[in-house]
């Protein structure tokens, strides 16, 4: 029997993909509210896929996904908020933007299931594509910080307190 996690905060989402896929696809179907209560559930138990909300508390739904895909286990994140959307289309996530419909939750579960190695695939290359993203925003940012700290400590050397001296200027 094809066993399927839902990590999703929402329980009425949980209760209504349980139904869903329980009925039309025959799986045993468990639900965690909550990234490390799902991490600790594919930790445990074994699952042929996981449907993950990717703004989940605790631990994100990106990084569950990847700790799946690490275990072997497809997943399908999913998110009803604009920007977590374009997200994962970006990064080329294989994902459900909420709202859908059951047909469609079915379908990509039935895909994910049956070509669970390239849905593997997809989601470590899209984590990796994010991963290198943020590494090029910290790079980006400590670039941008040496000009400042080089002027903080030329006026440090130089006793210049600027501000200080702008601010004695416009008082009357």
């Amino acid at each position: 029997m094809t066993a399927i996690l839902v990590a999703e905060e929402d329980p009425r989402i949980c209760d209504l993909l349980t139904d869903a896929l329980e009925a039309d696809l025959s799986a045993t179907v468990r639900c965690e509210r909550t990234g490390s209560l799902a991490l600790r559930a594919i930790e445990t138990a074994g699952f042929d896929l996981l449907i993950i909300d990717v703004d989940l508390p605790e631990i994100s739904g990106y990084e569950l996904a990847r700790r799946a895909a690490n275990r072997n286990i497809p997943a399908l994140l999913s998110s009803g908020h604009p920007d977590a959307v374009a997200k994962l289309t970006e990064y080329e996530f294989p994902y459900l933007a909420k709202p859908y419909h059951i047909a469609d939750l079915i379908g990509g579960a039935a895909v994910a299931i049956t070509q669970a190695g390239k849905n593997i695939r997809r989601i470590k290359a899209s984590f990796a594509k994010l991963e290198a993203t943020i590494e090029g925003l910290k790079a980006a940012m400590a670039e941008s910080e040496r000009p400042m700290n080089g002027s903080k400590a030329i006026l440090g050397a130089c006793g210049c307190d600027v501000v200080g001296e702008w601010l004695s200027r416009l008082a009357p």
